[in-house]
């Protein structure tokens, strides 16, 4: 008896080639989408976790912790400061991490470089679409700090320290407090709008490519330096853990650095730079498609559009419509 031989002929191989190639290209987008909406669920979900953090540390402390618990020391840095985040380790399951923290000193928090205790990833922290390049960076001091890419709600203005509003949920505090030096943190009852209507915490987005331009030339520091959880030192550490409506939701450095003798005014130095700087590093925004999640007072979870206005944002912002300068 003979058994007939199965097979494919060469056309017919190419033709289930080309319906499989056909196939994958109709369903990658859904893949990509699917993984993208996944993403940003996951995001929602730390910022959640972290509004719960932060109102259980409010129902303890009966106020909201520091945007930074500022101090002044004799010894360079002058200012040192304990983050929100940092208060917070207890109230997001990093109990054994707050027990080693030091309080008194934040600078002890460096100690021993890639295993510092600030260099310490903390995945809760971090949003699955956020760009970075390493989860941990060093500074031009040396200092080792592992980023965030969440913020506290800074109001209308949280960079530079000096020129902020203090009209959000975090700002500075303690004798080294800028703008004003014994500025007090917030509590629940200051919340004049209503919780449902001021923001409480969200995204920081550390992509962008015209920034980095300037970054290459070595204008400022890249992006990727930007958001360092643990932030112990110097002034600029309220910058790392706080946000604004400063710039707008997504904002981005409008022209490269190539481009900066063509825009009005020019941009032909650092210091005329400035305001580009501050605005961008301050700025809402993420990698999702958009806008970015925020978590408002009440625990509740939206994402607001990149194309809302500045005036709307600026009322999510601030804690009471009285801070508003129209």
């Amino acid at each position: 008896m003979h058994l007939s031989r199965w097979g494919m002929t060469l056309p017919e191989t190419l033709i289930v080639i080309s319906i499989i190639g056909l196939l994958a290209t109709l369903l990658l987008p859904a893949i990509q989408s699917a993984r993208q909406s996944a993403r940003q669920v996951t995001c929602g979900n730390h910022l959640r976790q972290l509004a719960v953090a932060s109102q259980a540390y409010e129902a303890t402390y009966k106020t909201f912790p520091a945007g930074v618990d500022q101090r002044v020391f004799k010894q360079s840095p002058v200012y040192r400061g304990v983050s929100l985040f940092a208060l917070m380790l207890p109230y997001f399951e990093r109990s054994v991490l707050a027990i080693s923290w030091d309080f008194d000193d934040p600078m002890n928090n460096l100690n021993g470089d890639t295993k510092a205790l600030a260099a310490r990833s903390i995945p809760i922290l971090l949003c699955p679409s956020d760009k970075l390049p390493k989860r941990s960076v060093v500074t031009r001091q040396g200092w080792h700090y592992a980023l965030t890419s969440y913020g506290g709600n800074g109001g209308m203005r949280n960079y530079f320290p000096d020129l902020a509003t203090v009209d959000g949920i975090f700002h500075t505090t303690g004798r080294g407090s800028e703008p004003q030096p014994d500025q007090q943190a917030i509590a629940l009852s200051a919340i004049n709008d209503g919780l449902s209507q001021t923001i409480l915490l969200g995204e920081r987005s550390h992509a962008d490519a015209n920034f980095e331009s300037f970054a290459d030339a070595l204008w400022v520091e890249p992006l990727s330096q930007w958001g360092w959880w643990g932030a112990s030192g110097g002034r600029k550490a309220i910058g790392h853990v706080t946000m604004s409506a400063h710039g707008g939701i997504n904002f981005h450095i409008p022209f490269s650095f190539e481009q900066r003798l063509n825009v009005n005014p020019p941009v032909s130095n650092p210091q005329q730079f400035q305001d580009y700087h501050d605005r961008r590093v301050s700025s809402w925004g993420s990698n999702h498609r958009g806008g970015a999640n925020f978590v408002f007072a009440d625990s509740s979870l939206r994402m607001l559009s990149e194309s809302i206005s500045l005036d709307v944002l600026h009322a999510l912002s601030t804690r009471s419509a009285s801070d508003l300068p129209y």
